[in-house]
């Protein structure tokens, strides 16, 4: 019974069953991390930083045929049930300008008017003569083209831009009671 024990513990030795060799598998990679941007001292709250997969690329602006303020506005972009909507703004005149804050109104389906609540991260840059700077819209998905506010407009002072779009799919609720829909961002 020995002499068989030591013929199998030879046959395994010779045969590698006693040591078999494992390849190691590499652990798949884990998941990205992407930084938040640390909020700058003057911004009171700062919100989670969701973007969409690529922010839209407009031509480059310019001021031909135009004077005053003036606004170009994008496709609305989809994210993560997040919309995104970016507005050029520019200074078409030959003075320096400090944007007033601006006043987002829509109707809804039924034809109901009223101010769009919103909440504002950063402060309205004064634009240089011929200058342009972007701002970002940004809404949660009511999941339905059909319903809640079919018209978007936003006005800075005396100057009112429409922004409607085929499909928004926002909220129909209006502020200033309301939580906010909308979130505007200026660039810091």
């Amino acid at each position: 019974m020995r002499t068989v024990a030591a013929v199998l513990v030879v046959l395994a030795t010779m045969t590698g069953c006693g040591s078999a060799q494992i390849a190691a598998i590499p652990a798949p990679p884990g998941p990205s991390v992407q930084a938040t941007p640390t909020p700058s001292p003057e911004s009171e709250t700062t919100e989670p930083v969701v973007t969409p997969a690529s922010e839209p690329t407009l031509a480059p602006p310019t001021c031909d045929d135009a004077s005053g303020l003036t606004l170009r506005s994008g496709r609305v972009d989809a994210a993560l049930g997040s919309r995104f909507l970016f507005i050029q703004v520019g200074n078409c005149s030959d003075a320096g300008l400090t944007l007033p804050a601006p006043i987002l109104t829509g109707a809804d389906l039924d034809g109901l008017r009223g101010e769009v609540a919103h909440k504002a991260y950063g402060t309205p840059p004064m634009l240089a003569p011929g200058g342009w700077t972007t701002l970002e819209l940004k809404w949660l998905s009511n999941g339905r083209c059909e319903r809640g506010l079919q018209e978007l407009r936003v006005t800075f002072g005396e100057e009112t831009f429409d922004v409607t779009q085929d499909c928004m799919q926002l909220g129909g609720e209006f502020a200033p009671d309301r939580e906010p829909t909308i979130s505007l961002s200026w660039p810091a």
